[in-house]
């Protein structure tokens, strides 16, 4: 699991390379359609958020929104459950 958010990060920094050097994002976050639509830590929504995430500067702001997120599963979860 280490290594997919690695890997999710990694592509998520080269994204944002490719936005700020304005050169097409196929090839950087986007491997092939099938498979990026079929892994969720590929698909472009997961990307886009976690380049957002690492834009935080703040730790302790990124670190308040990571808990945000935890705890937005949680309730969700638990509202599936019932």
């Amino acid at each position: 699991m280490e290594q997919r958010r690695r890997q999710l990060a990694n592509a998520g920094r080269r994204y944002e390379a490719s936005v700020r050097a304005d050169s097409p994002r196929a090839g950087f976050a986007e491997p092939a359609a099938e498979a990026f639509d079929a892994d969720p830590l590929r698909r472009r929504e997961t990307v886009e958020l976690v380049s957002a995430y690492y834009r935080i500067d703040d730790p302790a702001l990124r670190r308040r929104l990571f808990e945000l997120a935890k705890a937005l599963v949680v309730g969700a979860e638990r509202r599936e459950a019932k």
